[in-house]
């Protein structure tokens, strides 16, 4: 009798990583005025690409090991060679249990994601931080065949990581012109939306300044390429703009100050 876990059974995983294009696109969207129009367009792409980044799968088959062999309870009710009736209850006697690990790299919420393969059919399983128990209860005249059943649960356990892989190899592929087209995107709205203020000719009301956009990456990486401050230059513009009731200074001229990426210059 096998444990109960199960691999690859969770949520879909194109659907989870078209929910993680979008917040990207989200993100890029979230950004004001100033911090998108003098960012460095491949620093901020470089940051957005190792975030929504997804690092594949790796099995190390060959560094299988035996983790645990010990005593386990098996229910043999219903079975005609301990003569044990099904109406009985359960009924139970000592066999051995025996966990098999099988080292991985990579993200261990991944193996929760539901694969196409994986409709009808889980691989079972369990992940403890980074290994994969298999977990195999047997008595003694059972554990024949149990050699050829860790053999083919293996199998099956590659087939999905190679199928999650390509997967996830489409989705990687496709990041950096999903980035750049956003980032455009969001230039484009930004530039529209103030050239329209400027030709209102009303003048804004003075506000405080806004909170900075919050960003929630769905994968965690270890290695991590910061959110690039925005670049000034004397005489780059800054613009005039309104977010939800939030008014901000448009400046053209020289001597405008620095200041962090995630603030935006007021009306004095």
């Amino acid at each position: 009798m096998r444990d109960r876990d199960y691999l690859f059974c969770g949520n879909e995983i194109r659907q989870v990583l078209e929910a993680q294009r979008l917040q990207l696109i989200s993100e890029v969207d979230s950004q004001g005025p100033n911090y998108i129009l003098n960012v460095s367009e491949d620093d901020y792409a470089k940051h957005l690409l190792n975030k929504y980044s997804i690092q594949a799968l790796i099995l190390h088959v060959d560094k299988k090991n035996i983790h645990n062999v010990g005593d386990s309870s098996i229910d043999v009710s219903g079975r005609f060679d301990y003569a044990v009736e099904p109406d009985e209850g359960p009924v139970c006697v000592k066999g051995t249990c025996v966990t098999v690990a099988i080292p991985f790299e990579g993200e261990a919420e991944l193996f929760n994601f539901k694969l196409p393969s994986t409709y009808f059919s889980y691989p079972r399983g369990s992940i403890v931080d980074k290994e994969i128990h298999l977990t195999y209860s047997r008595l003694k005249q059972d554990q024949g065949n149990l050699k050829a059943e860790i053999d083919n649960d293996i199998k099956r356990i590659e087939q999905c990581v190679r199928e999650l892989n390509e997967i996830i190899a489409q989705h990687n592929g496709g990041l950096l012109s999903l980035i750049k087209e956003s980032i455009a995107k969001r230039k484009a709205k930004v530039l529209a939306d103030s050239q329209l203020v400027d030709s209102l000719g009303i003048p804004l009301k003075k506000r405080d300044d806004v909170a900075d956009p919050i960003s929630a990456p769905l994968v965690r990486k270890k290695i991590v390429i910061e959110r690039p401050e925005r670049e000034f230059h004397p005489g780059k513009y800054e613009v005039q703009f309104t977010v939800r009731g939030r008014h901000y200074k448009q400046n053209f001229t020289w001597g405008v100050s620095r200041c962090p990426a995630s603030s935006i210059s007021k009306n004095s």
